[in-house]
């Protein structure tokens, strides 16, 4: 349930930065309710370049948009300042297209939403923001004045603000070494996996989870239904490490092998245990059969590994045909 409008977002964003004081100059000599900068402001044409932005001294002079022609003017002038606002938080939204895809996200168990990432873009730098996302969290640094990355996002998370995502885009999400949930849309999307234990929903189109193992360190098994797969693989210190997946449909491996799941027969699932699989190797299928190992050991033909208290009958293609992909 969202915690309020875009009132009501814009209301926290200037209780964050000012206590909603319109007269409020920061440390920095940042201005105003939302202590907006002179880069901001340049960036929606309120004040003139002058070649460095980053000083904060307005010496490009002011435009007269939104009726405003002094820092004076603009410190006494809440109307201007609102709608200021607004101008930053669309261009914001517009320069965010590599990170509004990340909206309902968890990752390292930190819940991103869309507000989350325009009132922490609003308040600190914007390769902060990057960097937070693409180290999946473990990027989260903590300064004098300043609360963490993911307090920040999570303090503006789920306000109902009115910038919608395309979602028939292809997007890449990355995850972290702690726990994810991503959800994927209407596109081509890539997830690449890293450590914890991960759900990925694709969605629409044909979407793709990178694993950072060899396709034989893993086993891959069903879920409570036939469209849930679980990929499980044993860590060196005992662990057994899961991702859960739905609507997906390649699934690569560190040794670049691909397995595509499209080509894996819905009704071995439902088959009970044998004793025997079958295997083909290379182009030309060639059945060769082999014992599988007792129950809960795992058998392996240069592939995924098959466990026969969890799967029936598999067949796993060796990585050479020019197309580079190993079909289940």
């Amino acid at each position: 349930m969202a915690r309020g409008t875009i009132a009501d977002f814009i209301n926290e964003l200037g209780l964050y930065h000012s206590k909603n004081r319109y007269d409020a100059i920061n440390a920095d000599n940042q201005l105003g309710r939302f202590a907006l900068s002179e880069a901001a402001l340049i960036e929606i044409g309120m004040v003139g370049t002058d070649g460095d932005p980053h000083k904060n001294d307005y010496a490009g002079g002011w435009t007269g948009k939104h009726g405003i022609y002094s820092k004076e003017e603009f410190l006494n002038s809440p109307d201007a300042q609102d709608r200021a606002i607004h101008n930053v938080l669309r261009k914001l939204r517009d320069d965010a297209g590599d990170l509004v895809h990340y909206d309902g996200q968890i990752v390292d168990g930190y819940e991103i939403r869309i507000s989350g990432i325009l009132g922490a873009l609003a308040s600190i730098d914007a390769r902060e923001i990057r960097h937070f996302i693409a180290f999946g969290g473990e990027y989260n640094p903590k300064w004098p004045n300043a609360p963490r990355i993911s307090e920040i996002i999570r303090r503006f998370n789920d306000y109902d603000l009115p910038y919608k995502l395309d979602q028939n885009h292809n997007y890449t999400f990355t995850g972290s070494e702690g726990p994810d949930a991503i959800h994927g849309y209407a596109g081509n999307d890539h997830f690449t996996a890293k450590g914890g234990d991960d759900t990925f929903d694709g969605g629409d189109g044909v979407d793709t989870i990178v694993l950072a193992g060899k396709v034989s360190e893993f086993t891959i098994t069903r879920g409570l239904d036939t469209a849930t797969l679980i990929i499980k693989r044993k860590l060196d210190n005992g662990r057994v490490e899961h991702k859960e997946m739905r609507n997906v449909e390649l699934v690569k491996f560190a040794d670049e092998k691909i397995v595509d799941l499209r080509n894996m027969p819905l009704d071995a699932w439902n088959e009970e245990p044998t004793t025997e699989a079958t295997v083909h190797i290379a182009t030309m299928p060639v059945p060769i059969v082999i014992p599988l190992a007792p129950s809960g050991l795992g058998a392996q033909e240069d592939g995924i590994s098959v466990k026969d208290s969890e799967m029936g009958m598999i067949g796993v293609r060796k990585e050479d045909e020019p197309s580079d992909t190993l079909d289940i």
